[in-house]
């Protein structure tokens, strides 16, 4: 007779020997001709060149195994489109491409969590519950990596943008300034940073034809923030109203900085409650072990 966890086991291993040859199989069926897949044009500094060459292997087999509604709904997700504008999509790769990273972290993760409960073999519910989230995990790592660099860009945006409404300030006051002309000037004097990213789109798309309104409500989408949205909407009526622009930047700049010192001191008053979780756990270990191991010791000696 064959016992509950022998079979447990025959059952994983099953499932996993199947899973190999149904790779196995992908990957040399004609059918699933990965050769068309090929992820060229990437910045190798912000993404692994090792999972761009498993992309490249199996990221076209892969995609084939998924029906087509299901690739268009993934690629034209919001949430998607959402973290490419505001991340300003640092690895250069394309949605389709997006697609096939993130089902090769989820295949990765997959694999992961069938070797891992080969080897710890826990129950049929817990093994089902690991081998859902791990892969679910793989599968939204790109995603969370994304939303992670849209919000040090936003960070980073916050913390640039009341220096360089001063500069716009200062040459504004003149009156021989237009923003756009304004704007150009500024850019060369401002640190490297995601103001100075971010607003040489605006000039180049003011360059290109695009009038100034619109340039800066493409800058809000791509970051968005109350502050800039109320910068956007206050810059936009005073050109439509032909209203100085200097005492608007220095307000702007000044609601900016009060705007981040406010951040910055929330920040500073969540930090003892952070630093106690961090802190607490260990700190009680060691006084139970400290207070324990006499008491042990005393117990075991009158043995």
């Amino acid at each position: 007779m064959i016992t509950g966890s022998e079979m447990y086991f025959l059952a994983l291993s099953i499932g996993f020997s199947l899973s190999l040859v149904a790779l196995i199989a992908v990957l040399i069926s004609k059918k699933t001709n990965s050769s068309h897949f090929y992820m060229g044009n990437i910045d190798s500094k912000h993404i692994d060149p090792k999972m761009v060459k498993m992309v490249n292997f199996i990221g076209g087999d892969l995609i084939s195994l998924v029906p087509k509604k299901i690739q268009k709904r993934s690629i034209a997700d919001k949430k998607v489109d959402d973290a490419f504008k505001e991340s300003g999509n640092p690895w250069g790769v394309t949605k389709m491409e997006f697609f096939a990273l993130r089902l090769t972290y989820a295949f990765v993760a997959f694999l992961i969590s069938a070797i891992f409960l080969i080897i710890v073999q826990p129950g049929l519910l817990l093994s089902g519950i690991i081998t859902l989230l791990l892969t679910y995990l793989g599968w939204n790592r790109p995603l969370s990596q994304y939303r992670a660099i849209a919000n040090k860009r936003a960070d980073d945006f916050k913390k640039h943008f009341p220096e360089m409404l001063d500069y716009l300030t200062m040459i504004m006051s003149d009156g021989n300034y237009t923003l756009a002309n304004a704007i150009e000037t500024v850019i060369p004097y401002l640190p490297e940073s995601t103001v100075k990213e971010e607003f040489t789109k605006v000039v180049d798309a003011v360059n290109s034809g695009m009038n100034v309104e619109s340039a800066l409500n493409d800058l809000a989408e791509r970051l968005p923030s109350p502050g800039l949205e109320a910068f956007v909407r206050a810059v936009n009526n005073a050109n439509q109203l032909n209203t100085p622009m200097d005492t608007l930047m220095k307000t702007r700049a000044k609601k900016s900085r009060e705007d981040l010192i406010n951040e910055i001191e929330l920040i500073i008053q969540t930090m003892p409650t952070k630093t106690m979780l961090t802190v607490a756990p260990p700190a009680i270990l060691s006084m139970l072990v400290i207070f324990m191991v006499p008491v042990i010791v005393a117990l075991l000696e009158t043995i």
